[in-house]
Formats: structure tokens, sequence, C-alpha cells
């Protein structure tokens, strides 16, 4: 028989998450996410989830093309060359998971969308959440991962913050709902929050996340902390005296209200 005299202390190992088989599996998940919400309101997102651009202009898309090409070359690397890699960056990888999550968690109260190419590159939103009852894009959210056991936070609250004392973002590709149907529009002066989450928190997201599978405790975990956070940033927002546009304010409250809605149980 073996006798147990004590605990080994062992030193803690970085987390190795195999970003290859995740993207496939993320990719799968946001393509169903995709024929779901445009089974019920019409052609509205690409494969990937992101919002479609309808009827983009010329100076739009050559925006997009100048921004690509400009971040390619910065990386020596072509721009097809530059979208395989950001494609399986971590921080991408960490936007398709929590995509992924806030479509199960909270899919039947908001539309999670992630934002258009457009609104990404000059607005610096990640996802766009459409609250299906009042049919209001209620906010922005940028995902930020970090590394360690830090979720990377701090640098994009400030960010964030700037943007809000600026009169918040504005939504370019949008859409709202009335009477059921979704309807294309454009948005100012929406609040914008970011999402933190470790590497740690990332890998075990993606470890037990299962579309169809009920809600996991890391789940759970995760979506709470991301919860507790955003109410942090709106106490932040609303006791800064920086903050004064009154379309932003007014925006403010109706997230408040939607926030309600997505507080797991």
């Amino acid at each position: 028989m073996i006798k147990i005299l004590g605990k080994i202390e062992l030193p803690p190992t970085e987390r190795r998450i195999n970003f290859d088989l995740y993207k496939i599996k993320l990719e799968k998940y946001l393509a169903q996410m995709s024929q779901e919400i445009n089974q019920e309101y019409g052609d509205f997102l690409e494969v990937d989830g992101s919002i479609k651009m309808e009827n983009i202009s010329e100076l739009d898309q050559k925006i997009i093309s100048s921004q690509e090409e400009s971040w390619a070359r910065d990386e020596g690397k072509t721009v097809d060359g530059w979208k395989e890699s950001r494609g399986k960056n971590p921080a991408t990888m960490a936007e398709l998971a929590v995509s992924v999550l806030l479509h199960k968690a909270i899919g039947d109260k908001f539309i999670i969308a992630r934002a258009s190419k457009f609104d990404d590159y000059q607005n610096g939103v990640d996802n766009v959440l459409i609250d299906r009852e009042n049919g209001n894009i209620v906010c922005g959210f940028d995902e930020v991962l970090g590394r360690e056991g830090n979720d990377g936070s701090e640098k994009k609250k400030l960010k964030l913050m700037r943007e809000a004392e600026r009169g918040g973002i504005n939504i370019r590709y949008g859409a709202t709902i009335e009477k059921g149907e979704l309807k294309r529009k454009s948005f100012r002066n929406i609040p914008a929050f970011y999402l933190g989450l470790s590497k740690d928190e990332l890998g075990k997201t993606l470890e037990s996340l299962d579309k169809d599978a009920e809600m996991s405790e890391s789940e759970k975990l995760v979506l709470n902390k991301l919860f507790v956070s955003l109410e942090t940033q709106i106490n932040d927002l609303e006791n800064n005296e920086n903050v004064r546009d009154a379309n932003l304010k007014r925006n403010l409250a109706n997230f408040k209200d939607s926030l309600a809605k997505m507080m797991l149980k």
C-alpha cells in the first residue's frame, strides 16, 4: 500500500491551447448562430457571425481595404497572409468565443452579432447587441485578452472612457427591430464596454464550450464575471462628470434596463 506523506507542490504550467482545433469548432458554431438569426430576420449576418454591409459605399470599401493593406505592410505580409494570421490570433479567438458564449446564454433576448468590418476597423467595436424586445442596439463590446492571470482590462478601460467622454461610439452598419422585422440602421452615441478574459479563462471557456449543451460551471463563472464587470463600468460612466452627451446618457440608461435581462439566475 502506498502511504501519502504530504502534498507535493508542482510549479504552475502555462495553459497550452490548440487554437487550430478550437478555431474550426468556433467557426462551426458561428455559422449555426448566423443561420438561426438569418432564418428569423432575413439575410443579416455573414457566415462568421458579422453584420453584412448592405449597400456599402465605395468610400467605406476603400477605407476597409486601405486599413487591411496598412496592417499587412506593418507585419510584412500580404493582405491574405495578414487575414489568415489574424484569424488564428488568440485575441480573435477570444472574440469568437465570447460571441458564441453570449449567444448561447442570452440569444433568446438579444441578437449577438459581430460588428461589420467597417465598424470593427473604424469604430473599434467587436460585437453589438440588439435587444429583441425593444429593437435597440444597446451597446458595443470590445473583447480584450490578457496574459498570466491578467485580463488586460485596465488599458481598454481608459480607452473606452475617453470614447465616452467624446460622446460614445457610432455604428455605421447596424439594425433595429420594428414589429418583429429587422431594419437596417446606423446609430450614434452608443455606450461601449470591454469584456476582459485572461488566457486561462479563454482556455477553460474553449474546453467547456458546447453550443448545444447545458451551460457549464466554467461558462457561468466567465459570464457572471463579465456581467458584474459591466455593472462596474456603467457606474464608472455615470459617475464621470466628463461624460455629458445627452444621447449617450439616454442610451446608457437603456442599456441598464437590458443588463438586468442578461444576468444569469
